[in-house]
This record gives structure tokens, C-alpha cells and sequence, in this order.
């Protein structure tokens, strides 16, 4: 037997020709196939055809199959590949978190494929989420509304406003139209009578007309906003009402 060339690339000893080539034509020689190139699933195996007579015309034609489909009994599972981790979300209320993508990829004939979560082990999924350090944005805080100061008949109420971070420091990060107002008008208190003429009436809890009470709970607002003129402050706030007129009359 005369020397043999390869058809595609490469050269074969004489121990691999006797070992691993056999004979598939008149004309060619063919290796036994090799492993499949994937653990599981489906892949692909090759195998190198010679030419037995480097004298005589091999044809392409009747050259065997060098390249085909395999797969493996193993049942190929998925694996769990996550995305970078997002932006840390703010603090205020509750604690930052920030979070990231998890899929599930499978390989097809070398490929990577997102599949469904189910392919994947559970108990092996990464986590989605976690804490992380963020910051909270500084709001207006105030304080409780001080006592009605004299200039009647209509008094000022001042209350302190202050712009905090989520440390309780003073801040200049907070939106100046959304300041909430610091003073506002109010009625003067109601002082004691000195006239003899009003020790004969009735006591301040106690109205003439005991048909005239407080129906809702926002009568003192109503005063302070001057709202008694109204039909329905006048008959839902009738004591407050009242008591307000008898003071600025």
C-alpha cells in the first residue's frame, strides 16, 4: 500500500492507521469519530477521510460524512448568571436596597439561551436584592404652632421651620417653594371682664344658648380663618363663632 494523503489536514502514523482507520471505500479511509463537543444536550463530533491511493481520484462525491450531530444521555441543566447590581434606592422611609437580574441560561450546540427558572436549581438561585448604604434627601421639618400674639383684634402665631437631612443636621438641599409657612394670623385670646356688667354672664364653656355648640372639631381654624360668615361655619361652629364676634364687637 502506497502512502495515503488527508484529505482535510494533518497526517496519521502508521500505529494510529492500524488502530483507528478503517476502510470505507475503494477510494477513502476514514478515523473513528471523536467525542462529542458537548458534556450534554446536543452537540457536534468530527472524523478525517484519506485518500487510500494518492495515485488514483478519490471524488467528492463518494467522500464520507466528516462532520454530524451528537448528543449526550446526560441532560444538560441550567446555570444561574446575574447582572451588575443597580443603583442604591434612597433610605427615607426604611432601609436601601438595590437590586440586579437573575436568569437562567442553558447551552444548545454551544449557545447560550435564556430558559425558564424551572431549568435551574432553586436552592442555587442568587439573590435579587440586597441592603446597601443609600442616603435620604433633606425635608422641611417644623414645630408646634407658638401662642397667639397680641395685636388685636387679630393676633400672629409663629412656629419654627427647618430643612434636616436623615441625620437631624440642618440642610440647604430642600426646595424653597415647598417651605411651609412659619407664622399665620390667629384670634386674640379672650380676657378676663372687668365690667361688673360681666360678671353676670354666662361662663365661657357654658353658652346662653345651649342649642349653640361646636358641631365639628375644626371651629378654631374656622376662626382664625375668618371663615365665620359663612352659613355653614356659622351653624356648624355656632359657640366658637360666637364667642369670636362678642370678642371683635
Amino acid at each position: 500500500m502506497g502512502p495515503c494523503s488527508a484529505s482535510l489536514s494533518g497526517s496519521v502514523s502508521d500505529s494510529e492507521s492500524r488502530n483507528s482507520i478503517t476502510s470505507y471505500s475503494s477510494s477513502w479511509l476514514v478515523t473513528e469519530w471523536s467525542q462529542c463537543s458537548e458534556a450534554c444536550g446536543t452537540g457536534h463530533q468530527t472524523r478525517l477521510a484519506l485518500c487510500e491511493n494518492e495515485e488514483e481520484t478519490c471524488s467528492d462525491s463518494s467522500k464520507p460524512e466528516v462532520s454530524r450531530a451528537c448528543s449526550s444521555e446526560k441532560e444538560c441543566g441550567g446555570q444561574w448568571f446575574t447582572g451588575p447590581w443597580g443603583k442604591c434606592s434612597d433610605s427615607c422611609p426604611g432601609r436601601a436596597k438595590q437590586k440586579r437580574e437573575v436568569i437562567c441560561i442553558v447551552k444548545i450546540r454551544g449557545q447560550s439561551h435564556i430558559t425558564n427558572e424551572m431549568t435551574c436549581s432553586a436552592h442555587l438561585k442568587p439573590s435579587e436584592e440586597q441592603a446597601c448604604e443609600g442616603s435620604c434627601p433633606p425635608h422641611w421639618f417644623v414645630g408646634e404652632w407658638g401662642q397667639c400674639e397680641d395685636s388685636c383684634p387679630v393676633g400672629v402665631q409663629r412656629r419654627e421651620v427647618k430643612c434636616l437631612d436623615s441625620h437631624g443636621k440642618r440642610h440647604n438641599g430642600c426646595a424653597a417653594e415647598d417651605m411651609p409657612v412659619s407664622k399665620r394670623t390667629c384670634a386674640c385670646p379672650v380676657k378676663a371682664a372687668t365690667d361688673s356688667r360681666e360678671k353676670y354672664k354666662p361662663a365661657q364653656d357654658e353658652p346662653a344658648d345651649r342649642s349653640c355648640v361646636d358641631r365639628i372639631r375644626k371651629c378654631k381654624l374656622a376662626v382664625q380663618a375668618r371663615l365665620c360668615h359663612y352659613p355653614y361655619y356659622t351653624t356648624h361652629c355656632c359657640e366658637s363663632c360666637r364667642r369670636a364676634q362678642d370678642l371683635f364687637d
